[in-house]
Parts: C-alpha cells; structure tokens; sequence
C-alpha cells in the first residue's frame, strides 16, 4: 500500500516538475547562457529548475 501511494507522489512531482520546466523555457529561452555552458542538457535544466525553486522558495 505504502509503495502504491508513494510512485503516485513520485508520479505527481515529476508532473509539477515536467509543466515547471515547459513554463520556464516559454519564459526563458532554450539558447540560454547555461544551457550553452553546460554540455549535459539534462544537467543545466536540472540546475535551471533547482534555482528557479530556490528562488519561489517551493512549489506553485
């Protein structure tokens, strides 16, 4: 039971985390400065995303 209900919270913030960052890029470009510093695609909207949070301090 415990598993069902946490893969459904997993499910749910990588929802929250997926339309965070599709809001983020339709405010702030792909071509950013990070994004071409950082080689890891992955990496820089990883960071991108954890600044971003930092600085809303939590989710919307």
């Amino acid at each position: 039971m415990m598993k069902v209900i946490m893969s459904k919270v997993i499910l749910k913030l990588k929802c929250k985390c997926i339309k965070f960052i599709t809001q983020l890029f339709i405010n702030q470009p792909i071509t950013s400065v990070d994004m071409m510093k950082k080689k890891n695609t992955r990496l820089a909207i990883r960071e991108i995303f954890l600044n971003q949070l930092a600085e809303k301090g939590g989710w919307t």
